[in-house]
């Protein structure tokens, strides 16, 4: 059996599931540890309760997918611009073009 290493330790189940899919998706061996434990916030600390771990061969890459969409910045949808919405905190909207 490969030693396994907590790549990330996680607070939101959303975030950690998500990342667990795109650690799948490239192939990659990856378990989310701690999912259950959620049912217990209250008697146990709400945060650190969720671990994304990985084979230690696997480790290099897992860490460079996870570098590369942390670094990532959303891209709006194909047909959509921004537009100002005249709101007075001057934010811009996405609507279809």
């Amino acid at each position: 059996m490969n030693p396994r290493l907590t790549l990330r330790t996680l607070d939101n189940p959303i975030e950690a599931n998500l990342l667990l899919g795109l650690l799948q998706q490239q192939g990659l061996r990856v378990w989310l540890l701690g999912e259950q434990l959620l049912g217990a916030v209250g008697e146990l600390p709400a945060a650190g309760l969720l671990r994304l771990v990985v084979d230690a061969e696997d480790e290099a890459v897992a860490r460079q997918v996870l570098a590369d969409w942390d670094a990532a910045t959303p891209l709006p949808e194909p047909g959509l611009r921004e537009a100002d919405d005249g709101s007075e905190d001057g934010a811009a909207t996405l609507r279809p073009v």
